[in-house]
């Protein structure tokens, strides 16, 4: 089922924790594609390039798919990305990563120890987060007449739409993000203004 809203956190932030001598660092970010994601992961693991692990999770929602990504970082399999991605789903979370560091401090945990720990310290880290809901959007590409510009700005703007690129020639192009909620209502309408004749209209 596609989703209209979600929720994510507004603003980085960090966690930590010591166990048996070993130190968790978790650092946890809001996230808008794969590209994003992966630039943070990067940015943290070379932040702690001296660490024993950078391991990570991420959960990502766009208006065509939801993708989760975890890594172990060479820590047993199973026993660090997926408790972190636990704890985002377990709140519910989209569009955030986490990368949690393990600086090893000579004593082995066990695989239930790790999966435990993982999880705590990223449950710590979003203990630290201001979570906020966001609208999910639907880019549409439009293409009219300049007579009608008028009227189908203000059909924009009544469904909170947000226009992205626009361009003037021979007719108008614009395209725009639309609350995938209101994505049906939006079409009608500007199909309606028309007789469903001018206006062409690529989702």
């Amino acid at each position: 089922m596609e989703k209209d809203t979600y929720f994510t956190i507004e603003s980085s932030c960090i966690g930590d924790l010591k166990i048996l001598g070993s130190r968790f660092i978790g650092n946890a970010a809001p996230i808008i594609d794969k590209e994003t994601a992966e630039e943070f992961i990067i940015k943290i693991s070379k932040k702690y390039h001296d660490a024993t692990h950078n391991c990570y999770a991420y959960r990502l929602i766009t208006e065509r798919e939801e993708t989760v990504r975890t890594s172990d970082d060479r820590e047993p399999q199973g026993t660090a990305g997926k408790p972190i991605l636990t704890v985002i789903e377990k709140q519910n979370l989209y569009n955030v990563a986490i990368v949690v560091t393990r600086y090893f401090g000579g004593k082995k945990l066990g695989k239930g120890g790790l999966m435990r720990v993982y999880r705590e310290c990223a449950e710590a880290t979003l203990s630290n987060a201001r979570i906020i809901q966001k609208i999910v959007y639907k880019k549409i590409y439009l293409e009219f007449s300049y007579n009608e510009t008028g009227s189908i700005m203000k059909i924009i703007s009544d469904f909170s739409g947000k226009v992205s690129n626009q361009t003037y020639k021979d007719k108008c192009s614009l395209s725009v993000e639309i609350p995938r909620g209101y994505l049906d209502k939006f079409k009608d309408k500007i199909l309606d203004i028309s007789g469903r004749k001018s206006i062409l209209m690529k989702f």
